[in-house]
């Protein structure tokens, strides 16, 4: 499969909300740097927020490097384990502002 055959069947896959599928053909067949893969994990995440799937946005956001929207949507449970993990990506991502914002709510 050519690179424009590999984007037509990711684009297909991403129409039918086949998001994993999607991504797992992106990864094989992709640059890792290809914005493609970032644009797929930030489209499924916006799908899995309007479904409230909020552990599965945040694991997309996290995949797509978007920090403070994985922990905004780790913040709704809004729980002890919930902030824990919460400072936790926000220590590793090095976000000193999240890091702070989360500590005053704990």
């Amino acid at each position: 499969m050519g690179g424009t055959g590999v984007h037509r069947a990711i684009e297909v896959y991403q129409r039918s909300n086949m998001f994993a599928e999607a991504i797992s053909l992106a990864n094989l067949r992709l640059s890792p740097s290809d914005p493609v893969i970032q644009n797929l994990y930030l489209s499924w995440a916006a799908k899995c927020q309007e479904k409230d799937l909020h552990d599965q946005a945040a694991r997309c956001y996290i995949a797509a490097h978007h920090h403070q929207e994985a922990i905004r949507e780790i913040l709704r449970k809004n729980d002890q384990v919930t902030f824990e993990t919460a400072l936790e990506i926000a220590r590793l991502a090095g976000d000193a502002t999240s890091l702070k914002t989360i500590n005053r709510r704990v």
